[in-house]
């Protein structure tokens, strides 16, 4: 897949939010790319297919919104990067790699489900994503935490995994943004390394609800 089909399909399956969107600056700290608060700092808005293209460039690095302004989201991400109790770099690589195939093998096996496993960029990390219709947050959360939980997986605790969306509903959050993911396919900008996804001829997959 060329970066400009990348681009338009990456917009597709994340961006349903556009009036927001989040820049890492160099040392890694994400800061929101719209609004006057300590974490400002302006982009190009709104975000479009071109930002997304300066992503999968290099020139920037963008994190996407789970929520729309309904408080509707169009993926599910879990980021699996913390793990304790694995030993050195290797036994955390091949953990957190282990724990991401046992989520997509899930996820397909028993809801049919077809999930994107990403490299993220940091030593160990790899998301895995899956996509919706625009479904509500909590729905699409809930549903989240209902795989973790068949999986033996958690949020909480010493081997937490993270998932997006992070909240219900984006409105209740003081600025009404969520928690923010960095869009897949860019540099982390900490480690200067390009995230990439592992089984790329998966994208291109329609969309579906939850049930």
């Amino acid at each position: 897949m060329s970066n400009k089909a990348l681009a338009n399909e990456l917009f597709r399956l994340l961006c349903h939010r556009t009036n927001a969107y989040y820049i890492y600056n160099e040392k890694g700290v994400p800061r929101v790319a719209r609004g006057k608060t300590k974490f400002r700092e302006y982009g190009d808005l709104p975000l479009t297919v071109d930002v997304i293209q300066k992503h999968l460039d290099g020139e920037i690095t963008i994190g996407v919104l789970p929520h729309n302004l309904e408080d509707e989201c169009i993926f599910m991400a879990v980021d699996i990067d913390y793990h304790k109790d694995a030993g050195d770099d290797k036994s955390k690589i091949k953990t957190n790699y282990k724990d991401a195939k046992r989520i997509r093998k899930h996820l397909w096996k028993k809801y049919k489900r077809i999930a994107l496993i990403e490299k993220s960029g940091s030593k160990s990390s790899y998301h895995v994503w899956t996509f919706f219709k625009p479904t509500p947050g909590s729905e699409v959360r809930k549903f989240g935490l209902h795989i973790l939980k068949e999986l033996g997986l958690s949020t909480k605790g010493k081997n937490k995994v993270e998932l997006y969306p992070k909240q219900d509903k984006a409105s209740t959050t003081p600025e009404k943004y969520g928690t923010m993911i960095k869009c897949p396919c860019g540099i982390h900008r900490k480690s200067e390394r390009t995230s990439r996804f592992l089984m790329p001829e998966y994208i291109g997959e329609p969309l579906k609800g939850i049930r």
